[in-house]
C-alpha cells in the first residue's frame, strides 16, 4: 500500500442545497445526454416520491414529482430518446418523464397491480426491459408506441 506524497485533501462545502435530498433510495443514478445532470429517485415526505435534477456543474437541483401510488422511481431510466422512463409499479402505468418540457406521461399497460418492478434496464433495440415480483413477470415497453408485452411466471415455483 502506499502513503500519501502529502496532505489529503479536505472535505469544502461548496453548496447547500434548499431542500433535503436523500439519495440512498436510489437503485442508480441516471446520467442524462447534456453531459451534466444527474437524476436521482427519492421517496419524499408523507409518502410521496420524487425525481430530482442535479446540475453536476454547480449542484444545483430541480425536484419533481410523481404519483404517490406509483412506487417505482428508483428503477427509473433513460430510454432510448433521452427521457426518463418509471416502469409500472403498484398503479399498472409506465410513466415517461421529457426532460426538457417536465411532463409526465403515463401510459396505462395493463401490469398486473400487485407486482412490484425489482429491476429495469434500457436496451440498444430502443426497448425499456423490467422484472418484478412477486410472480416473476418479465415486462418489455416499447417508448415509440407505449405498449408493453408481459411473460408472467418466468420462474418456476413463484405466486
Amino acid at each position: 500500500m502506499c502513503e500519501p506524497s502529502g496532505a489529503l485533501p479536505q472535505p469544502e462545502l461548496i453548496c447547500q442545497p434548499k431542500f433535503a435530498l436523500f439519495i440512498g433510495w436510489s437503485r442508480q443514478i441516471l446520467h442524462l445526454s447534456d453531459g451534466r445532470t444527474l437524476v436521482v429517485s427519492s421517496p419524499g415526505e408523507n409518502g410521496g416520491q420524487y425525481l430530482y435534477f442535479v446540475n453536476s456543474s454547480d449542484l444545483t437541483t430541480e425536484r419533481f414529482s410523481i404519483p404517490e401510488n406509483h412506487g417505482s422511481a428508483s428503477n427509473a431510466v433513460v430510454g432510448p430518446d433521452g427521457h426518463v422512463v418509471l416502469p409500472p409499479h403498484k398503479d399498472g402505468c409506465v410513466y415517461t418523464f421529457d426532460v426538457k418540457t417536465h411532463a409526465l406521461t403515463p401510459f396505462a399497460v395493463g401490469y398486473p397491480k400487485a407486482e412490484m418492478t425489482w429491476g429495469s434496464v434500457a436496451a440498444k433495440n430502443g426497448r425499456v426491459y423490467f422484472g418484478s415480483y412477486p410472480t416473476a413477470t418479465l415486462g418489455e415497453f416499447d417508448p415509440a408506441t407505449g405498449t408493453c408485452e408481459f411473460w408472467q411466471h418466468t420462474v418456476p415455483d413463484t405466486r
